[in-house]
C-alpha cells in the first residue's frame, strides 16, 4: 500500500510515497518538531497517533490506521545519510509481517 508522510503539526502538507520508491521531503517547518507521521488515507484524516522523530537514530514499529478492519504495521529506521545522499538523515520504511510483528495489537 502507498503511504503518505507529513510533519506533525502540518498534516495538510503531506508527501505521497509509492511502494519501492524514494522521495525527498523538503520544506519541513523549523518551528515545528522534527517529527513525521504516516497515513494511508490522509483525505479521511487517518494518521498515526505517534510519529517518528527525525533527530533520533534507530528502528521502531508503528501501526498505521486504515479505512478497513485490517491493520498495517511498518518498521521505520532513521539513519544518518551517506555523503552521496542529499540529506542529513534517511528514513527507511518496510512492511512488517505477522511472523515478526513486534507490536501487541
Amino acid at each position: 500500500e502507498d503511504i503518505y508522510v507529513a510533519q506533525e503539526g502540518a498534516l495538510g502538507f503531506d508527501t505521497h510515497i509509492a511502494k519501492q520508491s524514494c522521495v525527498h521531503i523538503s520544506g519541513l517547518d523549523s518551528q515545528l518538531l522534527p517529527k513525521i507521521r504516516f497515513s494511508v488515507a490522509p483525505a479521511l484524516d487517518l494518521w498515526t497517533l505517534g510519529g517518528i522523530e527525525l533527530d533520533k537514530i534507530g528502528i521502531t514499529s508503528i501501526r498505521i490506521p486504515t479505512a478497513t478492519e485490517e491493520t498495517l504495521v511498518v518498521q521505520c529506521e532513521v539513519r544518518l545519510a551517506t555523503k552521496r545522499q542529499d540529506s542529513a538523515v534517511v528514513v527507511v520504511i518496510w512492511a512488517s509481517n505477522k511472523e515478526q510483528n513486534p507490536l501487541y495489537l
